[in-house]
């Protein structure tokens, strides 16, 4: 009988970490109600605590974005998917201390390990070309110091302008000094 006991506690006691495995797997979701009542609160807050906050954007262009931030909000989403439209919202400052972070643990913890993937390249951005600095692809045809002209069929000028749009900074060069200091598989 208490064999058995101990067999059924460590069955038990399996299955239950292979359910927290699975949980784990699984970004955590965050309702709409929240979303937008953080939305809210991140809007209203920003106006109030901010020195200069339209010194750069108009506060008419501030409060659209957030209409329709908003009202694009219909379904829960994950913490990365909250980041993607909360971030672009807080860059229309154009200064960089108006600025989130996803929580990187968070989100490639589960991202990485679930057959997610990083963009390979470390680059460079010397007088508005985007070059290869390093390449950790199993592409040998790139080499360091390539210039990249297109990315996803797209002109790298329109490709760079959607990267910029995330980023919080008065300018392009300050922008792609971050770039290059944080690495660009962290914005891409």
């Amino acid at each position: 009988m208490k064999k058995k006991l101990i067999v059924l506690c460590m069955m038990i006691i399996g299955l239950v970490l292979m359910f927290e495995a699975v949980q784990a797997q699984q970004p955590k979701r965050f309702s709409k109600e929240e979303i937008k009542s953080d939305l809210k609160y991140m809007h209203d807050t920003l106006d109030v605590v901010h020195y200069d906050l339209y010194a750069y954007t108009k506060k008419e262009v501030f409060d659209s974005a957030y209409n329709k931030i908003a009202s694009s909000i219909n379904d829960s989403l994950t913490l990365m998917q909250v980041y993607r439209l909360f971030q672009p919202y807080l860059a229309l400052a154009k200064m960089s201390e108006c600025v989130i972070f996803p929580q990187d643990g968070e989100y490639w913890g589960n991202y990485l390990p679930n057959g997610g993937t990083v963009f390979p390249l470390n680059l460079g951005f010397p007088k508005g070309k985007v070059i290869v600095k390093d390449n950790f692809s199993n592409e040998p045809q790139i080499s360091k110091g390539d210039e990249i002209t297109s990315f996803n069929k797209k002109k790298i000028k329109d490709f760079m302008e959607g990267v910029y749009n995330f980023m919080s900074g008065w300018n392009e060069y300050y922008k792609n000094s971050t770039l290059e200091k944080t690495n660009f598989s962290r914005f891409y």
